[in-house]
């Protein structure tokens, strides 16, 4: 019953009301709103909980991170080849602390956690929840191209591209660690890596 309430809550109430309701709020009230559904899946699931945040790493863990990091700097330089406009400065504060700290915890909570055991809970397989999460992760990033106009549009589809990707191989981590933690951690680089550019050369 649980995880029907969470799926509605962050499907429905979250994405779906989303072009009607959270866009014309500042972006804290989303943030906020998504910060109490990931506690709250935590609560909902604590034996799985106990065990995703535990960090697992292995002999592979350090090419891992610079494999993230590395398809993050290839797809922020595609941009320059496909001569597509980044909507965001990461050299303004507020959006470091959301590129690097927020987006990490909300977006791995939300969709490798709290979608991944209420899917898990009707006893999908792995291969199915990392198609249905990373379908999902690319689609919230993908309803920002309503909000938008001109290059920034073409961005987002772009963006609703190489996201999906992403989000396929965060699934893999997930279903092959299990752990939550790692994932945070590949999403962070991911982001560093995205950002290089702006960050040496800006």
């Amino acid at each position: 019953m649980m995880a029907w309430f969470l799926l509605f809550a962050f499907l429905v109430l979250r994405l779906g009301l989303d072009p009607l309701v959270w866009r014309e709020l500042p972006f804290q009230y989303s943030y906020a709103f998504e910060f109490f559904l990931v506690l709250l899946s935590f609560f909902v699931f604590k034996k799985e909980t106990k065990n995703s945040l535990k960090f697992k790493t292995n002999k592979y863990f350090i090419v891992a991170l610079g494999c993230f990091s590395v398809f993050g700097f290839i797809c922020f330089q595609l941009m320059g080849t496909l001569h597509l406009s980044f909507p965001m400065n990461f050299r303004d504060p507020e959006i470091m602390i959301i590129a690097f700290c927020v987006a990490p915890f909300l977006e791995e909570g939300l969709f490798r956690f709290l979608l991944w055991e209420s899917f898990r809970k009707f006893n999908y397989s792995d291969l199915r929840i990392i198609l249905l999460t990373s379908f999902f992760f690319a689609l919230s990033h993908l309803l920002s191209y309503f909000q938008l106009t001109g290059m920034f549009q073409q961005f987002i589809i772009y963006q609703t591209i190489y996201t999906f990707v992403l989000a396929i191989f965060l699934g893999i981590v997930r279903s092959r660690t299990q752990s939550l933690t790692m994932t945070m951690i590949m999403h962070l680089f991911f982001n560093l890596g995205f950002a290089a550019t702006t960050l040496i050369y800006g």
